[in-house]
């Protein structure tokens, strides 16, 4: 995959090598994460780390700083994918949306709508379908966590997967992720197809053109109430929805 600049950009191991934009010259360069250093190849200005190379830098789940020879680029290594290329280029060829042209749709334009579908999902359900991780600072007794499906923690102990307790002030790591399902695959994968569609209309639309495709990162609302504009697609996401409460 090949990183954007800008935003933090997902990548499971099913992405495969990771690839930045890169002007320096050299066959080289040295890509340091902390203290761990691979050695990436340049050609055609782009440098590119293999699959391997990426899981050394990341052995776990969590957000890095990848420094491609003082080009920084931020990745947060996730379980999982809510969806891949193929099932995109898949749906499209169902409804002839052609996302097999890639002088049209590049990989690029991919990444970018499926890491916003999966963006769009979790703030609909206010959950996580993939395995991740974050810092959290927890004080001594009871402490509401960020977000839901707490897996594990490093301090403390955690309760009903949305609360940690704990003896003692501390930062812990937090894994946390729901279980995934097929339908939210169908969902990612309706909704990332929908944000690679061109759009004759920028309504209620934010968006970035990537090379000559605008990829929009949010849909029209249409109805009052309705979270993408895409009635199955909000059905799997109300399905989904976390009815989070506070237990004492």
């Amino acid at each position: 995959m090949l990183l954007t600049e800008g935003m933090c950009n997902r990548w499971a191991v099913s992405d495969g090598p990771v690839s930045i934009a890169y002007p320096g010259e050299g066959a080289t360069v040295e890509v340091a994460c902390g203290d761990r250093t691979e050695t990436a190849t340049v050609s055609l200005g782009v440098a590119t780390l293999t699959a391997a190379q990426a899981l050394a830098l990341m052995p776990s789940v969590g957000v890095y700083v990848l420094d491609f020879g003082g080009i920084p680029a931020d990745v947060e290594r996730v379980g999982a994918r809510y969806c891949s290329k193929a099932d995109v280029i898949a749906y499209g060829e169902r409804n002839g949306d052609g996302f097999d042209n890639s002088s049209r749709y590049p990989d690029s334009a991919f990444q970018i709508a499926i890491q916003a579908a999966e963006e769009a999902i979790e703030e609909g359900t206010g959950r996580s379908f993939c395995r991740r991780s974050a810092t959290v600072h927890l004080l001594p007794g009871l402490n509401e966590l960020p977000f839901e499906d707490a897996i594990a923690t490093t301090e403390g102990t955690l309760l009903h997967g949305r609360q940690a307790r704990t003896d003692e002030e501390a930062d812990a790591t937090v894994s946390y992720g729901a279980l995934f399902d097929q339908r939210i695959r169908a969902a990612a994968t309706m909704l990332a197809a929908s944000y690679l569609r061109p759009r004759v209309g920028a309504e209620n639309v934010r968006g970035a053109s990537m090379d000559g495709v605008y990829v929009s990162y949010t849909l029209a609302t249409g109805e009052e109430g309705s979270e993408t504009g895409l009635p199955e697609v909000d059905a799997i996401i109300a399905a989904h929805r976390s009815h989070r409460s506070v237990v004492m």
